[in-house]
């Protein structure tokens, strides 16, 4: 049976955004960051000075996130973030409300939203975007909403932080009223797809009972060549390979084509000897009919005359087929 568990899910998706946050400031900028164990439930989120950054984030789940820095914070994540990317101290920015602090600020935070969405997906199965996160310098407090999605109070969370163990800064999240209800399937047996298939690196490695040939009765090439089977397929055919190597039992290393053709390589001609056919296989008949021997063959004195003037003066066309027979 399948069992279904209940959990606060903005409190679960408040510790996700807070475990993205050490991983990406903490790897960004080469210091711990220390993050509180207490989770508080608030009754809204807000910018607040002396930095605040803000991204929206919606799809399968929908909020809004806010993290607010003070002056020191800022100043000593961008400070650590820059020189743990090798940049020489005397080219750093001086003032938290130069645009080098603060766009470091809006990339690091842009980086921690799309993590903490990652990690969201891997537990839960569900997707979402984000905006450009924007930040900005301010000198008071600001309360944001959404206007299309009702803000409960129940719904927002507060997270503290510390960097290099001393300057503060926090998250606030705002998230859509939801629940996330993990159902656990039934475990599902892991079906060997493979079954039936052959194993191409065993038959590689003529690991496959020894045999060259496939289960298909095919031949294996290679194992052929690299003598790791019979050598000739299951089917019967010569593996050509293994006999140019002197692999075939006993043949020649190197053919002779020239003697195969004359009936030297094995027993018989692969193709015959249009030539020797001419000349008898070696008899002393020349390879073109002489007609003067073939009138004397035909016959002498008067026959011969007899024959020759029914025939026209010339040997008969079964005289002729006779002798190419």
């Amino acid at each position: 049976m399948a069992v279904q568990r209940k959990q606060n899910t903005v409190d679960a998706i408040s510790k996700i955004f807070g475990q993205a946050t050490k991983e990406i400031i903490g790897g960004s900028s080469g210091v711990e960051v220390y993050f509180a164990p207490t989770i508080q439930k608030i009754a809204g989120i807000h910018l607040k000075p002396d930095i605040g950054c803000f991204v929206q984030f919606a799809g399968d789940y929908s909020g809004l996130v806010i993290i607010n820095f003070t002056r020191d914070a800022a100043m000593d994540f961008y400070r650590q973030s820059m020189l743990f990317m090798g940049l020489p101290e005397d080219e750093l920015a001086i003032d938290h409300t130069s645009d080098d602090v603060v766009d470091s600020i809006g990339e690091m935070v842009n980086q921690l939203v799309g993590k903490a969405r990652q990690l969201v997906q891997d537990k839960y199965g569900l997707s979402a975007y984000n905006s450009q996160p924007k930040a900005i310098c301010l000198m008071e407090q600001v309360t944001l909403s959404i206007d299309s999605l009702v803000t409960q109070k129940n719904q927002c969370r507060r997270l503290a932080f510390r960097m290099s163990g001393k300057y503060p800064f926090h998250i606030e999240l705002f998230l859509e009223y939801t629940e996330f209800i993990i159902v656990d399937p039934d475990r599902v047996e892991e079906v060997d797809t493979s079954a039936g298939q052959p194993d191409i690196d065993s038959i590689m490695k003529g690991q496959s009972g020894g045999a060259a040939a496939t289960s298909g009765g095919q031949p294996d090439i290679e194992a052929l060549m690299a003598g790791g089977g019979a050598a000739a397929a299951s089917g019967g055919q010569p593996d050509v390979d293994s006999i140019m190597k002197g692999q075939g039992g006993g043949a020649a290393a190197q053919p002779d084509i020239d003697a195969l053709m004359a009936g030297e390589g094995g027993g018989g001609p692969a193709q015959p000897d249009i030539d020797a056919l001419m000349d008898q296989a070696g008899g002393d008949s020349p390879a073109q009919p002489d007609v003067d021997a073939l009138m004397e063959q035909a016959g002498t004195g008067e026959e011969k005359k007899e024959e020759e003037k029914k025939s026209g003066g010339s040997p008969s066309q079964a005289d002729i087929d006779a002798l190419f027979d």
